[in-house]
């Protein structure tokens, strides 16, 4: 409470000429053991360091004593001068003693414990066959679609180069998170290293970064094709393509590692249990022990900042699109115009949706059982629906499918 921290056994003096008293610096005892503030009138030495004549007698003197002892009680004059230190009386020394012994022989964690979902082995066998299909399809269905956009001239535009950047986003964000969660659905409890938790929480939040960074070039890429047709390939080359794809993939990883660093410093003293179904870096700094109000508050506006910015970002794309495809004058040409961006703008509504919803589900007090699950089955929607929606729903590359399947069965006729 009140920002409290750990004492270090750096923060408390025992100066040898008073062994009755010490002094503590900053504010972490300040309404503890009798403590009252420090005046320079409690620190004896023979003259002021700054040069304000003879400090009143007491029972801390500077005669005889040590170099390390008048060291402490400069840095004592220091702290009463700037007022940030607290005197402590002799009845709180022994209790200050023990506190000092266990800050130096405390162990720190070397843990975490993941709380997953609870219930029945019933329930948890069915939550693990889910999610291991639904891990299975992703998978399967995203590779697919970078190995089909990869090996086809036709899909080679900058629209399918950008669909190829998001399918390899959606295979590396539901690896980083899945896995994890098949061990500990059927376990309950899973015990991981700092490292391996720091480590997906980092990817968690560079991809999920990085998907914000892509959904608006992609709008940008249908909004040049809708409303500027016969410029499209004059304006979206291959190099600035390209640009914007490494802008997307270095600018997250730029954005999210000053806040990856400062976790990865936080001391963890206990306790070490997260209650959710996998590391996300908000969680993780509840349980350092040290102040990291900054680090929340960073996590916050970035979290605010880039959802608000990418959807606005799409948003006065398909205020353009839409603008554009009502003014075409044929009922089958704005069909046709609005399809070139129906799997772009049902993506859209999946990542978005489902991120607004994480954000405001809090305000409405659901159980953390309900919270978990909903974050869970957010969390791994995304990549699941990407090639349906791009697939199924896109004639060109059905096309494309049925070519090479044709090809395939000709192959196999022939041998």
């Amino acid at each position: 409470m009140f920002g409290a921290r750990p004492l270090q056994e750096a923060d408390v003096w025992y100066p040898a000429s008073a062994a009755s008293r010490c002094v503590v610096p900053g504010l972490c005892c300040k309404q503890m053991f009798g403590a009252r503030p420090l005046l320079e009138a409690d620190v004896g030495f023979g003259k002021s360091r700054r040069g304000r004549g003879k400090v009143q007698e007491s029972s801390w003197r500077s005669s005889g004593d040590s170099q390390f002892e008048r060291e402490q009680q400069l840095k004592a004059l220091e702290l009463a001068h700037r007022g940030e230190g607290y005197l402590l009386e002799t009845h709180c020394t022994e209790a200050l003693s023990q506190m000092v012994m266990e800050a130096r022989n405390r162990t720190m964690v070397t843990e975490f414990i993941l709380i997953g979902l609870s219930g029945g082995l019933g329930i948890r066998i069915l939550i693990f066959i889910v999610l291991l299909l639904v891990y299975i399809v992703s998978m399967v269905g995203n590779v697919f679609m970078l190995f089909m956009i990869s090996i086809d001239k036709q899909l080679h535009t900058p629209m399918y180069f950008f669909l190829w950047n998001l399918s390899l986003l959606e295979t590396f964000f539901i690896s980083s998170v899945v896995p994890l969660m098949l061990v500990q659905t059927m376990s309950m409890r899973t015990s991981v290293s700092l490292a391996t938790c720091f480590t997906q929480s980092f990817f968690f939040g560079y991809l999920a970064t990085n998907s914000f960074y892509l959904l608006p070039i992609m709008s940008f890429d249908r909004y040049v094709a809708i409303c500027n047709p016969l410029r499209y390939t004059t304006i979206l080359t291959g190099q600035l393509c390209l640009e914007l794809v490494i802008f997307s993939w270095l600018g997250s990883l730029l954005c999210i590692l000053y806040p990856t660093i400062g976790i990865s410093r936080l001391p963890f003293c206990g306790p070490n249990i997260i209650n959710h179904v996998f590391c996300d870096s908000f969680s993780i700094v509840q349980l350092a022990c040290a102040d990291t109000g900054h680090l929340q508050l960073i996590d916050i506006i970035m979290a605010l900042f880039f959802l608000t910015c990418s959807l606005g970002l799409t948003l006065v794309s398909y205020s353009f699109i839409i603008r554009t495809i009502v003014r075409i004058p044929s009922t089958n040409g704005r069909l046709k115009a609005f399809s070139t961006c129906s799997s772009h703008l049902t993506m859209v509504a999946i990542v978005y949706g489902s991120s607004i919803f994480i954000q405001v589900s809090p305000a409405f007090h659901p159980s953390v059982e309900v919270y978990k699950t909903v974050n869970m089955f957010s969390t791994i929607m995304s990549p699941l629906m990407n090639p349906f929606i791009y697939t199924f729903r896109n004639e060109k590359f059905k096309a494309v499918i049925m070519k090479h399947l044709h090809i395939l069965k000709n192959v196999h006729v022939k041998l």
